[in-house]
């Protein structure tokens, strides 16, 4: 997907959004690709593409299927899929201000995918993290993230049919973080 979009610049028409660095959410030009990258990761999915690579964001945003998602940035991680099924695959795209489609058409070949995703488990509790900040005036803090969701693993699988015939029986494990207090204190 990067080699598609290229580098985001603002030059190129990108803006600024929130991506996730270091485990806190900051604001980054090109920011917010991964909805793009998250809406094609399950275009291709449940089009039963052969699934090459592909990165979970680090912790759970809740607006993504849980463990089904992906998170592309300039220089890695990224997401790669390709089409290895006898016919071309033409992909269309289409947003509004809250929404993003992407749309695969081909032969069906009889393919159809079945999914399933398990219970979230092995639950860890945000932390509060410090972070030197030497820019601050000695004695100050300031909260840099408020503490969020809890850290959990899921699972979830894919068999891809070509008619009654399995072609895929793949299981994926994701592993998210949980979403920290970071406060950022005086010091060198």
């Amino acid at each position: 997907m990067n080699a598609a979009l290229g580098r985001r610049t603002r030059a190129r028409g990108f803006v600024p959004a929130p991506m996730i660095s270091g485990g806190v959410l900051v604001n980054s030009v090109g920011g917010g690709i991964s909805q793009v990258a998250t809406t094609l990761y399950n275009a291709a999915f449940f089009a039963g593409l052969r699934l090459i690579a592909h990165t979970p964001h680090s912790f759970y945003i809740s607006r993504y299927p849980m463990g089904r998602e992906a998170t592309i940035s300039w220089g890695g991680p990224e997401l790669v899929f390709q089409n290895d099924w006898p016919s071309p695959i033409v992909m269309r795209f289409s947003a509004t201000p809250t929404s993003i489609t992407v749309t695969f058409y081909s032969q069906r070949f009889g393919r159809h995918v079945a999914t399933r995703t398990g219970c979230a488990y092995a639950f860890v509790r945000p932390v509060t993290r410090y972070v030197r900040d030497a820019t601050l005036p000695p004695g100050r803090r300031i909260v840099i993230q408020s503490a969020g969701g809890a850290g959990f693993s899921v699972d979830y699988s894919r068999r891809v049919y070509e008619n009654e015939e399995l072609r895929r029986d793949e299981h994926f494990h994701v592993r998210y973080n949980a979403i920290d207090e970071v406060i950022a204190v005086s010091g060198r």
